[in-house]
């Protein structure tokens, strides 16, 4: 159970962000030992997106009581820290595919799993390429939060965040994006991969699988590819939602259920 994992002992509920941070003034002693039990914490992990996006999805789209979802996010990190998708799968039992292409990332994502999406979730290791490409080259920094595949990881990213960029690099295994789904429905598709979404949109099968919601990372520096997004999805039947979350821009299926939620 979640709750027994993070009460094993106070760097165990700092690691796994515990009651963070929709519920901060909920601490380990007050959780754990105190009288006060946060019964919460056996079956529903409140979202650690890291500005509030998830939260604002299941408001937007109304799903505050929809049940048995699919979601898919891409750039995993290791489960917990800012994902947009733990609130969907503990609160609402969707079921969800996450990818994370980092080894050191993965290794922690497939711990965190264990104990935060016991069930109904597959955790994939690797990024993702057009054939005949086999493998990528990742940078693996101090932020792991930033491992990237470096041929596209634009020179302006690269420089904002150099302070972060003292890592090395690794070759990684990598496949079209549909190859690690095998599912004919997504209702929510969460894409941040710090420069390579136009070539994880690429190896999508369109005709294979149906996405209800993207919402996808966009970066300033990098505005020709931002441009090439919104067109390629734009001609595969999306419209962009006019508020956006942050940097993260959302696009829903002009002929979905949710195009009147835009």
């Amino acid at each position: 159970m979640y709750k027994e994992a993070c009460c094993r002992d106070k760097s165990a509920w700092n690691t796994m962000r515990c009651g963070m941070p929709d519920f901060s003034y909920i601490t380990f002693e007050k959780c754990c030992q105190g009288s006060e039990f946060y019964n919460a914490a056996e079956k529903c992990l409140f979202s650690q997106s890291q500005h509030g996006e998830e939260n604002a999805i299941v408001e937007t789209f109304s799903w505050q009581e929809k049940r048995g979802g699919v979601y898919v996010e891409i750039g995993a990190f290791d489960g917990i820290t800012y994902s947009n998708t733990l609130r969907l799968h503990s609160c609402l039992g969707w079921t969800g595919i996450l990818v994370e292409g980092s080894p050191r990332n993965y290794a922690l994502l497939r711990q965190n799993s264990a104990v935060a999406r016991p069930t109904n979730a597959v955790a994939h290791y690797g990024a993702v390429c057009a054939p005949p490409q086999t493998h990528v080259t990742f940078i693996v920094n101090q932020d792991g939060a930033m491992d990237a595949d470096v041929q596209h990881m634009s020179q302006e990213v690269k420089n904002h965040y150099n302070e972060t960029f003292f890592g090395h690099v690794e070759s990684i295994p990598c496949k079209p994006m549909s190859s690690y789904l095998h599912v004919k429905h997504i209702d929510f598709f969460s894409l941040d991969v710090e420069g390579s979404e136009l070539e994880v949109l690429l190896t999508i099968d369109f005709t294979e699988v149906t996405v209800e919601v993207f919402m996808i990372e966009f970066h300033k520096f990098d505005p020709t590819k931002s441009w090439k997004i919104r067109n390629l999805l734009k001609s595969l039947g999306y419209v962009e939602c006019q508020h956006k979350l942050d940097i993260n821009y959302l696009f829903v299926r002009k002929h979905g259920p949710y195009a009147g939620k835009c």
